[in-house]
């Protein structure tokens, strides 16, 4: 704040913990190794001098030239935890689980703001129930099934 570097709680005080998968844990220990950071403290990422990465520094030095690099048009840091919630939703996670990974307070923020529809999402539901209807055995079924009345549900 006003060029000065503060170290504290989070903005809502709260402290979580979140899954980490086995690749990234095993790329993260490769670079801790990498860069003699072996203690619970030590810092993760640094800036040349290994002290702390001002924002600033970071999406200039870093963050933008991997973008261009992966061919990707510029974008914000926080979109990686919408990409996170879309990828959760996507492999079939319980809402509950993504919005405890993410440290929402409600489901429906995971939801409404935070996961969007990939482009085969869509088409990859119409492919589960083609599987479902298959494996029930009803590739013989013409008709819709009937109420007590004779008239077609749904």
């Amino acid at each position: 704040m006003n060029g000065h570097l503060y170290l504290g709680s989070t903005k809502t005080y709260q402290q979580r913990s979140v899954v980490v998968p086995t690749f990234l844990r095993a790329a993260l220990a490769e670079h801790m190794n990498q860069h003699g950071g072996q203690d619970l403290g030590d810092l993760v990422f640094t800036a040349p001098e290994g002290n702390f990465i001002r924002y600033g520094n970071f999406i200039a030095r870093q963050w933008h030239p991997a973008l261009e690099f992966a061919g990707v048009e510029r974008t914000g840091v926080h979109i990686l935890r919408h990409t996170c919630a879309s990828l959760l939703v996507s492999a079939g996670a319980p809402i509950k689980a993504i919005q405890a990974q993410l440290g929402h307070s409600s489901a429906e923020m995971t939801l409404s703001r935070y996961s969007h529809l990939y482009p085969d999402d869509l088409d990859i539901l119409a492919e589960r129930l083609d599987a479902v209807r298959t494996s029930a055995k009803l590739d013989g079924l013409t008709q819709r099934p009937r109420d007590d009345n004779g008239l077609g549900r749904g």
